[in-house]
């Protein structure tokens, strides 16, 4: 069993979107510690697994702790947890919850519903020997990590 904190954490992200495999790409190059894991919300045996059967969104979703099973962070709070996470200066980015919840959450469904039009489909990179480990893409691969 790891004992310490490498992918401790479960990121959700549209695997077909520019935008969304850009900042995956951009959480993995500021990720120092390694806390972060990857799925696409396109493998449904994933989705399934950890989300639920009859999970619907598909842009972004962060599961803290996630070989316990614990809560699914959506919109702003995903956005906010991954921000301190990655600590100095993105946790900065936790200044906004000043703002009603529902007002940030207007903000984060307005970049979603337009994020192919900011990043594209499906424009993504290979990524590093190092960073291919940690995109999860069946449930098997966890097993091996743990």
């Amino acid at each position: 069993m790891r004992t310490d904190d490498s992918g401790k954490h479960l990121i959700f992200f549209d695997g077909s979107c520019g935008f969304c495999n850009q900042a995956v790409q951009r959480i993995m190059r500021l990720d120092k510690k390694r806390v972060f894991c990857f799925a696409s919300l396109e493998n449904r045996e994933l989705v399934t697994h950890f989300l639920g059967s009859d999970w619907q969104e598909n842009s972004f979703a962060v599961i803290p702790e996630f070989r316990r099973l614990s809560r699914v962070l959506t919109y702003e709070q995903a956005v906010f947890f991954v921000a301190e996470q990655l600590g100095w200066p993105w946790r900065l980015i936790g200044i906004f919850r000043i703002f009603p919840s529902r007002i940030l959450k207007w903000v984060y469904q307005l970049i979603a519903r337009n994020r192919y039009r900011l990043g594209g489909v499906g424009q993504c990179s290979v990524p590093s020997p190092e960073d291919r480990k940690r995109l999860i893409h069946h449930l098997k691969m966890l097993e091996v990590q743990k």
